[in-house]
């Protein structure tokens, strides 16, 4: 695996819990963690709350969380992702978690609120998608656990509340079930219809357009010009960011300051297959070097998993060699399943306004590293906004070496284009 799928947690949330018109925040608690909340106080300083009800539930990991309004009483409610890959797929170690406030910044957990998500998740965003007045919430699933990369459940739970009685319902949308490995979400109306619309990006996914006809979903990914745009990525923003009257998004990626390459002519790659006849898949992550596509693993590592191979490449000349095409020939396999990705670059979306989006790819500074996330504000106090973007990460394989090239990047838009702001280096 190309990463530690384990180490995905740590999150924070920010709103104003008790309405004294503070920012709070919420810091979601590692596995065997519980999470923390701190309120903000009138001098800016934070003070932890103690004994809350999601202390009884440290023992899963808080991959995500959002405050929202859940029953409708004005007060904010929190929503908590579990994810991770320490228990099998289907274990209640992956169960959300749904805390109600009672308005003065006490939580109560609702146990019976909402239906079955015991899958390793990754994102959670709240939307009127049916226009009935309430909050109803999407829940992207991350990964498999112990079945990378393999694509998890996803879910869209449509919020049923009704005097005071919090329920949440699985929809079993099949347009959303299987969507991808999704790592963030954003829900706008791309075509002012009055429906919102989600739009999602993940790994091994094209960005993800999915078109709320009705309260139904259809994906309009291909119609949009969007079949190709598979990619690492990590977070999705959106804003009308040049002015043109309609929504564009930023994307962040993994970067291009690694090994690993990819472009729509020569894609990376992961097959997917049972190399070694043991019932178990063995997914193999390749890539172009030199117009040939090559194994990730290292000899060692692919032959300790695959000991058929021994015979095949007695010498690591020999695998050096040897393409990812000749590998599975020498294993006398046909994969079940490909993924492809056709750009690591973060990358600016543009909506053409012609029923089109087109990429465009973020200057160089900020491909150092992966991106995971976007503030759009003004932070040079010239009047006009600019566009921080943060990132790093830290859990890859050990031969692909941490992402932690990137100290921030602060992007200018002009003329529809992003550049580099001068002040960057002050970051």
């Amino acid at each position: 695996m190309p990463y530690q799928l384990s180490r995905l947690g740590g999150t924070l949330v920010i709103g104003d819990i008790n309405g004294d018109r503070n920012d709070d925040v919420f810091f979601g608690g590692a596995a065997g963690q519980s999470g923390q909340l701190y309120l903000g106080n009138d001098d800016g300083t934070l003070t932890k709350v103690e004994q809350q009800a999601w202390e009884q539930d440290l023992a899963q990991e808080d991959v995500a969380a959002l405050f929202f309004d859940a029953n409708g009483d004005g007060h904010l409610d929190l929503y908590v992702v579990s994810g991770g890959n320490e228990k099998p797929k289907r274990s209640f170690y992956y169960q959300d978690r749904l805390y109600i406030n009672d308005g003065r910044g006490e939580f109560v957990k609702a146990e019976q609120s909402h239906p079955n998500t015991m899958f390793s998740g990754g994102v959670v965003t709240a939307a009127d998608y049916d226009n009935d007045g309430d909050l109803d919430l999407f829940i992207g699933g991350r990964h498999t656990p112990h079945n990378y990369p393999f694509i998890p459940k996803s879910v869209l739970l449509r919020n049923d509340t009704q005097n005071g009685i919090v329920k949440f319902v699985d929809t079993r949308e099949k347009t959303i079930e299987s969507i991808g490995m999704v790592t963030d979400a954003v829900w706008i109306d791309i075509d002012v219809d009055s429906w919102l619309d989600l739009i999602l990006v993940g790994e091994w996914m094209p960005v993800t357009v999915l078109k709320n006809k009705n309260g139904n979903f259809q994906n309009i990914t291909e119609q949009l010009g969007l079949e190709k745009s598979s990619g690492w990525w990590s977070s999705i923003v959106s804003h009308d960011f040049d002015g043109d009257g309609d929504v564009d998004f930023i994307l962040g990626n993994s970067g291009i300051n690694t090994q690993l390459m990819a472009s729509e002519d020569e894609p990376m790659t992961y097959y997917v297959q049972d190399i070694n006849k043991d019932g178990k898949f063995d997914p193999i992550l390749s890539y172009y070097i030199q117009g040939e596509s090559y194994p990730l693993p290292s000899r060692d590592e692919l032959l300790g998993q695959v000991n058929s191979l021994r015979k095949e490449y007695t010498t690591y000349d020999t695998y050096a060699k040897a393409t990812i095409k000749k590998i599975l020939r020498a294993g006398n396999v046909s994969s079940s399943s490909i993924l492809e990705i056709n750009s690591l670059k973060s990358s600016y979306l543009e909506n053409t306004g012609k029923g089109k989006f087109e990429l465009w790819p973020l200057p160089e500074m900020a491909q150092l590293s992966m991106i995971n996330g976007f503030v759009f504000d003004d932070f040079t106090g010239d009047g006009s906004k600019n566009i921080l973007a943060a990132g790093n990460f830290y859990p890859y394989k050990v031969s692909l070496g941490k992402s932690d090239a990137s100290l921030g990047t602060l992007l200018n838009f002009k003329d529809k284009k992003m550049s580099i702001d001068e002040n960057n280096a002050k970051l």
